[in-house]
């Protein structure tokens, strides 16, 4: 009897999993195709279940008002539930939320805080907003190497404006200052981004 269970516990899980990944793709084709409630609805039951791509899905959903009328509290939600479980982009939309108090309280420090989780997880945009933050020196204390760094980074990548920013970084530096910054992108990719 106990094997019969142990059969039919493995058979539910495989088969739960391939259900799952079936109503992710659904919603993902529901959505391209513009139907917006089906998308909420398939994406409201895979997040409901933890997948973090759906919650993060569904958070766009609300941010936007696509098939949902645009929440900033309900888009929160969901990319916090995304970004606990490590999704970049989640996190980077956290950091973006946090920094225009839309959906929580305005806090630098706080969007800071999900935009460094993002960016050492590779995501362009708050690879970004690191380097700016540390060039500017507003949220944090001003820091052009590390400015350089993560430009650099975010640059490698092709965002948006890294190239001529990483340029000016280079051209405030001393030698011996940007020989510094080199070795940091070096030291920091072989910490594979962590504690950077």
């Amino acid at each position: 009897m106990r094997f019969l269970f142990s059969i039919y516990l493995i058979l539910n899980i495989l088969f739960g999993a391939v259900a799952f990944a079936d109503d992710f793709d659904d919603a993902n084709q529901a959505y391209d195709a513009g139907d917006f409630a089906k998308a909420h609805k398939l994406f409201r039951m895979s997040a409901k279940d933890g997948d973090e791509l759906a919650q993060f899905n569904l958070g766009l959903m609300y941010l936007q008002g696509k098939g949902v009328s645009q929440d900033y509290d309900e888009a929160v939600k969901w990319f916090r539930l995304s970004a606990d479980q490590g999704d970049a982009k989640a996190q980077y939309n956290m950091g973006v939320a946090y920094d225009r108090g839309k959906g929580v309280k305005q806090d630098d420090k706080e969007a800071f805080r999900w935009n460094k989780l993002a960016a050492e997880s590779g995501h362009a945009g708050a690879q970004f907003q690191l380097a700016y933050d540390y060039a500017i020196g507003d949220v944090v204390p001003h820091d052009l190497l590390r400015a350089y760094m993560w430009f650099y980074f975010a640059a490698e990548q092709n965002e948006d404006n890294a190239e001529g920013n990483l340029d000016y970084a280079i051209e405030q530096m001393t030698d011996a200052q940007y020989a510094k910054a080199k070795s940091m992108v070096r030291e920091c990719i072989a910490q594979d981004y962590q504690g950077c």
